[in-house]
């Protein structure tokens, strides 16, 4: 059938001779808003991104033909979407990092010296010249920032960026004489929380990782009285567990809440008493609500938050999750390493990345850079265990399935404390 487009044309000149002697009833206001708006930016007229070339004359007045109508529709629903999508993802919090990556730099406290090694021990590079000695490392979710404790008096909590070596001293709440390490990042790496003290009351304290601002949380329903330990952030960014007990608690012991990071909502985890030194740890897969502590007499427990379950590993301390939580380690005469899936199922099968031994650290110096003294941290790919050996004069890897070779990497400071002294960077691709 030949196609005709008279009926457009009449249409046309119809609408044009209807609107001839017409003025809109709300033309003022429209002049009126005009004269005062600011031309709108180029992304709000799409089609001014369409070649003229695109276009044709016909018959007097511009017009296009119909596939290039269509085509013109698609490009412009398409950029849109593109653009509502940046919009979107410009607003979003940044998502928590969760899981396995590729492993980074391995970063040492050395005295006054922060290194940084290969993923093999290799290619040493001092990354910063710390005035007092630093410990307690803690690398943020998404792999740029390390947050450390410097033994400066009082102690201070420190943030520094790895890209470009920026270091950030975070303000602490006004009287502060001690703060509690190690910090423990929100799960969208902007802000730490760890627990300060004014010598008479202490405190958890959340601070933006930019040094931006530093609060103390009050704490609703929790008496001012008790000492508080070890806050960890959940990582589903809700919530921030942490320990507390009165001041005559003995052996340190104290029980666990759960609350809101503007200090409501506190839940009490009843007839759960930890050892506050030892601290807590919530498993890292935002899923579940699950945490690892160490019970007084040392026994090694996990807890189901949601489920208020309960249960206990094995006799030890020093529990740590690898980073997609399917796997623990703790310290029992040695490291031992085991499956979240068989402790839950009580089934357990213990894996030694080195050799037991049942003495206290101290009397084994043959067994420096063959063992650990101190809480395993992981790689971020969960293949090795990391920490301070038993000597203290080396941090060591070693393969978490028990096999292979260790990775050693010599200090020129002996490690005096069991404070985290390296970390893994996480890559994330």
């Amino acid at each position: 059938m030949n196609r005709t487009d008279r009926f457009d044309d009449l249409i046309s000149d119809w609408l044009h001779a209807d609107a001839e002697h017409r003025v809109p009833e709300h033309l003022d206001a429209v002049l009126r808003r005009t004269r005062t708006e600011r031309q709108h930016p180029a992304w709000s007229s799409l089609q001014r991104w369409l070649p003229m070339d695109t276009v044709t004359r016909f018959q007097g007045r511009m017009a296009a033909p119909r596939p290039l109508i269509v085509f013109a529709v698609l490009v412009a629903v398409l950029l849109a979407t593109m653009g509502v999508a940046l919009f979107v993802g410009a607003l979003r919090t940044p998502a928590p990092a969760f899981g396995l990556a590729d492993n980074g730099r391995i970063l040492v406290a050395d005295g006054s010296a922060l290194r940084s090694y290969a993923a093999d021990g290799t290619d040493p590079i001092v990354v910063a010249d710390l005035a007092n000695n630093a410990s307690d490392l803690v690398m943020s979710p998404d792999g740029r920032r390390l947050a450390m404790i410097v033994h400066t008096a009082p102690p201070t909590a420190q943030i520094l960026t790895l890209d470009g070596g920026k270091v950030v001293t975070l303000p602490l709440p006004d009287g502060t004489v001690d703060i509690g390490s190690p910090a423990s990042w929100s799960p969208d790496a902007t802000q730490v929380t760890f627990a300060a003290t004014d010598g008479t009351r202490d405190h958890i304290v959340v601070a933006d990782a930019d040094g931006a601002r530093t609060r103390a949380i009050t704490i609703q329903g929790l008496a001012k009285t008790r000492y508080l330990w070890s806050p960890v952030w959940s990582p589903d960014g809700d919530s921030i567990a942490f320990i507390s007990s009165p001041p005559a608690a003995a052996n340190q012991t104290g029980t666990i809440h759960v609350v809101k990071p503007d200090g409501t909502g506190l839940q009490t985890l009843a007839d759960l008493d930890a050892s506050a030194p030892a601290g807590i740890s919530w498993a890292p897969d935002p899923a579940v609500r699950r945490l690892l502590l160490t019970r007084p007499g040392n026994v090694v427990s996990l807890y189901d938050v949601a489920a208020q379950k309960e249960t206990v590993i094995d006799g030890g301390f020093w529990p740590t999750w690898s980073p997609d939580g399917t796997r623990i380690s703790y310290w029992t005469d040695g490291t031992v390493v085991v499956s979240t899936a068989d402790v839950l199922a009580q089934r357990m099968t213990k894996v030694r990345p080195y050799a037991s031994f049942t003495e206290s650290c101290q009397t084994y110096p043959e067994l420096a850079t063959k063992a650990f003294c101190g809480p395993a941290s992981w790689s971020p790919d969960g293949t090795r265990v990391i920490a301070h050996d038993i000597a203290g004069g080396s941090v060591v890897s070693f393969l978490a399935d028990g096999t292979g070779s260790p990775i050693v990497i010599g200090l020129a400071t002996n490690v005096t404390d069991s404070g985290t002294a390296a970390v893994w960077q996480p890559i994330r691709k």
